[in-house]
């Protein structure tokens, strides 16, 4: 017989499977907790002995998401050794990451609580803040390693300077794939080639004068 946590967790996995798919399709503002039971063939009362509310079943997805993205982010960091080649491989994986799952690439950027108070009141809302702590940790320590191999610049704090690296990145992403048509007609670029020249802007920002920066490839 099932365990009370296994049987617990094959239920919020089948019902935010579903908010997932209904999320995507009709936006979140626009999807109801009635529209999710009816579609998971659960009854109402019976959806909320697993979430309280729909915002807690949207959490616990994008807490799923930057899971995955801090999996895949730590793996791009840890498989390449140089530190360029790490760079290009965190900038590919965030623009791969927004295109598979775009609604949660833009609530990793968007706020969602992490004062104390609300973090204590809500475990989901503490294990985001965790997992967000940890993808800036890894940055940080891109930074550090960076400076270490003589190629970024020793004047930079690593840690702001990672949050900074970090946000623009994520902001160039995202203006790449809302933007892309006015990009085209602009200035003449594809969304790919936008992001290669952001990211390979970023990069000019915090390395040596002298460090040659070869040019990376960006994947979509």
């Amino acid at each position: 017989m099932p365990k009370k946590t296994d049987l617990e967790h094959f239920h919020k996995e089948n019902i935010s499977a579903v908010a997932d798919r209904l999320f995507s399709e009709n936006g979140i503002e626009k999807t109801t907790m009635e529209d999710i039971a009816r579609e998971a063939e659960y009854s109402k009362a019976t959806l909320y002995v697993y979430f309280k509310s729909k915002d807690e079943i949207f959490h616990y997805l994008v807490l799923k998401g930057m899971r995955l993205l801090h999996e895949q982010l730590k793996k791009a960091l840890t498989d390449n050794e140089n530190i360029l080649d790490a760079y290009y491989s965190m900038c590919n994986t965030l623009a791969v990451y927004c295109n598979q799952h775009p609604l949660y690439f833009q609530s990793i950027l968007e706020t969602i609580a992490s004062d104390i108070d609300s973090r204590k009141r809500s475990q989901i809302l503490e294990e985001i803040y965790q997992v967000g702590e940890s993808l800036n940790e890894d940055v940080e320590k891109l930074m550090q390693r960076g400076m270490a191999q003589g190629v970024l610049r020793e004047d930079l704090s690593y840690m702001p300077t990672g949050f900074v690296q970090w946000s623009a990145l994520s902001g160039i992403i995202s203006v790449a794939n809302k933007k892309q048509e006015y990009i085209r007609q602009r200035m003449g670029m594809s969304k790919t080639e936008f992001m290669q020249f952001g990211f390979e802007m970023m990069l000019q920002s915090i390395i040596k004068r002298n460090v040659q920066v070869k040019r990376g490839e960006v994947e979509t």
